[in-house]
């Protein structure tokens, strides 16, 4: 929120790739520091910096994207361009937490799959690699003997940082993806001309202005 409070005020002249694109760019970043610090092993509190910065970033996507969404028509549909980008928004939301959530799933399943303390499991291997990639550490070693309970309870740990590391790797890809995108794509001469009087245009081609206005009195010798 106060990432996006910041950016207010600057957004009638910010409307250009560079803007678009800085929010995804950074969550890029910050998404593979954390990913880099997940798998040093280093104490959660080692994340914070990273997080924040991360919410920053899509306190700024989400000012610029918006304004986009409502400059991009005439006044009068401002409210339908709005609904449309908000729907999208939440669609690509609901979609992004699946597919990652799954992925997550899958790669601290396979994690755990591949330790040696999951070998006496068997058959239970993978009910038990579910319930870590669900935080629930405690079902995967509470029917367990005792002598294996704490050897499941750290390769459960392990194979949970790693799903974490492999999935904030791919968000970080996502969102450099989307600022790539943003930077190619988006541009101020797209927008409607009740917000183009707002954005500083865009630099013509050198050579337009290489010569004097004859036409013009203030150019006259």
């Amino acid at each position: 929120m106060t990432s996006s409070l910041a950016k207010a005020p600057t957004i009638d002249r910010s409307l250009l790739p560079p803007a678009h694109g800085s929010g995804p760019s950074r969550k890029a970043r910050n998404d593979h520091h954390l990913a880099a610090l997940v798998s040093n092993r280093d104490p959660w509190t080692a994340l914070i910096p990273a997080m924040i910065a991360t919410g920053a970033g899509m306190g700024m996507s989400n000012v610029v994207r918006s304004a986009t969404a409502i400059g991009v028509a005439e006044p009068a549909r401002s409210g339908m361009t709005s609904g449309i980008n908000e729907t999208f928004q939440q669609v690509g939301v609901v979609v992004g937490i699946a597919a990652l959530g799954s992925f997550f799933e899958s790669r601290v399943v396979a994690a755990f799959h591949h330790t040696a303390a999951a070998g006496p499991l068997g058959a239970a291997t993978t009910a038990a690699g579910k319930a870590i990639a669900a935080g629930n550490l405690q079902a995967a070693t509470g029917h367990v003997p005792t002598r294996i309970a704490a050897s499941i309870a750290a390769a459960g740990r392990n194979a949970f940082l790693t799903g974490l590391h492999d999935v904030l790797l791919v968000a970080a890809a996502i969102a450099l993806t989307g600022a790539v995108t943003a930077f190619l794509l988006i541009r101020s001469r797209d927008l409607h001309v009740t917000a183009l009087s707002t954005v500083p245009p865009e630099p013509e081609p050198s050579g337009l202005h290489d010569f004097p206005d004859e036409g013009n009195p203030a150019n006259a010798v």
